[in-house]
This record gives C-alpha cells, sequence and structure tokens, in this order.
C-alpha cells in the first residue's frame, strides 16, 4: 500500500486525540508524529484491502469507517464501524498475519497510517500496550454484540440493533447530533438490502424517532 507523504493534517494534538496514544508520554505521541503519514479518502474508497500482508496501523482522525470481510461468492458480511478516535489494524500487526478483513471509508474520511515495524516500536510502550490491550478488549465485546445482532430473525431488528449500537457508542458525546453511518453501510452491518434499512429507517421516523 503506497502512503504517501502529505503533512497539512494537524500534528501531535491530533494523535493525542486518538485513543491508542491519548495517555502516553510526549515523546511516544512525538515519535508517532514521525511515523504516521496522512490521507484523504472518499466514501467507498478502500483504505485496506482483505488479505493484505504489510496492512498498516490505521487512525481514523475524522469520518468513519466499515469493516467487512466478502465471501467466495461475493457476499459482504458488516464487521463493524470504525469512528473518529478509533484504530483498526493491532490484531494483525501484533499476530504478524495478513489482515483478514476489508476496510472501506463510510463517509469522507482522514485516516493516519503507520508502518507494521514502526508499529510495533509504539507498541513496546508500556502506556500504549495499555490502550491497546482496552482497545482490544472493546472490539471483541462489539464483535460478540454484532454477532448477536446479526441472529435476529427480523431484517428490521437487524437494522435497529445497528442503529442502536451506534446511539449507544456516541451516548456520552457532547454534541447533540449523532452521525449515523450511511445506508449502505447499516445494510452491511445488518445483512440486509439498502432498500430494508431506508425502509426501516421511514419506520422509525413515522414513529417519532429524530
Amino acid at each position: 500500500m503506497t502512503i504517501p507523504d502529505d503533512r497539512s493534517c494537524p500534528r501531535t494534538s491530533t494523535l493525542k486525540a486518538q485513543r491508542l496514544f491519548e495517555n502516553t508520554s510526549d515523546e511516544i505521541v512525538a515519535l508517532a508524529d514521525r511515523y504516521v503519514r496522512y490521507q484523504k479518502r472518499a466514501s467507498r474508497e478502500i483504505v485496506v484491502s482483505y488479505g493484505d500482508p504489510d496492512s498498516p496501523l490505521v487512525l481514523v482522525i475524522s469520518g468513519r469507517l466499515q469493516v467487512s470481510s466478502v465471501s467466495e461468492d461475493g457476499h459482504e458480511t458488516g464487521l463493524g464501524q470504525i469512528k473518529a478516535g478509533e484504530s483498526f489494524g493491532e490484531s494483525a500487526i501484533v499476530l504478524d498475519t495478513p489482515i483478514a478483513a476489508s476496510v472501506v471509508a463510510s463517509t469522507s474520511v482522514v485516516v493516519g497510517l503507520i508502518g507494521r515495524v514502526q508499529a510495533r516500536k509504539l507498541f513496546c510502550d508500556h502506556r500504549v500496550s495499555v490502550a491497546l490491550l482496552a482497545i482490544l478488549s472493546n472490539k471483541l465485546h462489539r464483535a460478540v454484540c454484532s454477532q448477536s445482532a446479526l441472529s435476529m430473525p427480523r431484517a428490521y431488528a437487524r437494522v435497529f440493533a445497528v442503529i442502536d449500537a451506534v446511539v449507544a457508542e456516541n451516548a456520552g458525546d457532547a454534541r447533540p447530533l449523532i452521525e449515523l453511518p450511511n445506508q449502505a453501510s447499516i445494510a452491511i452491518a445488518a445483512n440486509v438490502s439498502r432498500e430494508t434499512v431506508s425502509r426501516a429507517m421511514k419506520l422509525l421516523i413515522q414513529r417519532g424517532a429524530s
């Protein structure tokens, strides 16, 4: 994967907003700043491809990403969303394996990419490793919840579960409005068609949701 050297984004303050680095020392943040390369991606543009043996650590600076897997017959299954302040690719780096999912931009995004060798150096810092453990534990919890939602037999129930999960994740956000993923991303996450998502959201609006 080509990582352009785009330094137009904010520097250490941006990295401090990342969960992986929010409690670490200024020295480690400065080191991460030396390693990171920023990219802007449009909605639906691929950020990481399935099976990439050199997939980087992906830091979401702004926007939202969709993580999914694709079966041999081309069916796409949503594995989760990654929002600003979160990261992706840690497990593949720790295990030294190809990435086991594809990552696509749900909205226009800015991401920070750090190569595997440099990411492992950062993971060796005690505070970063503690943050990494919390991040991976949270991802496991979300994966279990996501599988529970996918087991719901009714399509509308799966759509509502995806929306409810996004609302719950932003419950402590000071902003009055919550930006939902686009309908295509919700459809992938709920394993339904975009038309089903559209009908389900219209039903929510009719029932007074806003």
